[in-house]
């Protein structure tokens, strides 16, 4: 009867460390798996951004040739209603701002000023 005890108290005991055991595992993982997905946003958030941003340097980038052979940024070839719906990229992009770099948000800010001086 003295065997059958100590094999009994043998199980119990070596179920609840490997219960405890399991238990830390999957709650590590569990964390770890939060982290990951956290940054992923956050990398998402991110991109979201600066694809905005990229946007607008494209079409400031594009440059064009008047009449008189002067060239001239293409954000400025189709009147001031194609100049709002370009700065809108910019706009998108500032409302991101908390996922850019500050130096990257105070570009954007003065680029912002620029272009409320030109309207």
């Amino acid at each position: 009867m003295n065997n059958i005890t100590i094999i009994l108290t043998s199980s119990v005991i070596s179920a609840i460390i490997s219960a405890l055991i399991s238990a830390y595992v999957s709650l590590r993982a569990k964390d770890i798996d939060y982290k990951h997905n956290y940054y992923k946003e956050i990398i998402n958030k991110r991109l979201a951004a600066y694809q905005f941003l990229e946007t607008q340097i494209s079409v400031l980038k594009s440059t064009v040739l008047d009449d008189d052979q002067k060239a001239f940024h293409l954000i400025f070839a189709y009147g001031r209603e194609k100049f709002m719906e370009f700065q809108q990229n910019l706009t998108l992009a500032m409302a991101y701002s908390i996922w850019i770099e500050e130096e990257t948000v105070e570009a954007m800010q003065e680029l912002n000023d620029v272009f409320f001086s030109i309207k």
